[in-house]
C-alpha cells in the first residue's frame, strides 16, 4: 500500500510558531508604543507652532489684541486664541471649542481652542521669562508681529519621555527643537 503525504501542520508546529510570534510581539510592542507617543508629541507641537504663527498673523488684521491663553488642568492641557479688548477675565479653554469664552462674562471672541487630553499620553505647558505678565499667555505687537514677551516657549511632553519645545524668537519666528534630544530629526535646544 502507498501512504499519502500529509500537507497540514502538526500541533507541535503550530505551538512553536505561536511561541515565536508571541516573543516577536513582546519585543516589538514597546518600540511601537514609543513610536506612537513620539508621533503624538510631534503632532501636538506642530499644531501649537502653527497656531502661534496664526495668532501672530491675525494680530495685524484685527483692531483688538490677539492673545493665546494656555491652561493646564489635572486631565488636560489646552489653549485658546482670543481676540480681546481687555486683559481679562480670561477664557477657559478647558470648557472646549466654542464654549471657552462666555459672552455673559467678557467681550473676548474665541478664534480657536485646542485641547490635549493627558490620557492620550501628551501634555504641554507654557513658560515665560516675565512672570508678572504671565507665563500662561502670549500676545504680539503691531505692525511687526513681535512677541510682547521675548523668550516665550511651550514644552510638549509625552508619557514615554519624548519632548519638544516650541520657541518664539524675539522677532516672532517659531522654532521647534528637542530639549532632551529624545526626538530624532530635531535639533537640541
Amino acid at each position: 500500500m502507498r501512504s499519502k503525504a500529509s500537507s497540514g501542520l502538526t500541533l507541535v508546529e503550530l505551538l512553536v510558531a505561536s511561541a515565536i510570534l508571541a516573543i516577536l510581539l513582546a519585543v516589538a510592542a514597546p518600540s511601537l508604543t514609543d513610536f506612537l507617543n513620539r508621533r503624538r508629541v510631534e503632532n501636538v507641537a506642530n499644531v501649537i507652532a502653527s497656531d502661534l504663527m496664526y495668532a501672530r498673523a491675525e494680530t495685524n488684521l484685527r483692531v483688538a489684541s490677539v492673545i493665546v491663553f494656555f491652561q493646564k488642568t489635572a486631565d488636560q492641557s489646552c489653549y485658546s486664541i482670543v481676540q480681546t479688548y481687555l486683559i481679562g477675565p480670561f477664557c477657559e479653554c478647558s470648557l472646549g471649542a466654542g464654549a471657552a469664552c462666555d459672552p455673559a462674562v467678557n467681550t473676548d471672541i474665541e478664534m480657536r481652542t485646542f485641547q490635549a487630553m493627558h490620557s492620550k499620553g501628551v501634555q504641554f505647558e507654557s513658560f515665560s521669562p516675565a512672570p508678572p505678565i504671565g507665563a500662561n499667555r502670549i500676545a504680539f505687537t503691531r505692525p511687526l508681529g513681535t512677541p510682547m514677551v521675548p523668550g516665550f516657549f511651550v514644552v510638549v511632553s509625552g508619557a514615554r519621555g519624548a519632548q519638544l519645545r516650541i520657541d518664539l524668537s524675539a522677532v516672532g519666528r517659531v522654532r521647534i527643537c528637542s530639549p532632551n534630544a529624545s526626538m530624532p530629526g530635531y535639533a537640541s535646544c
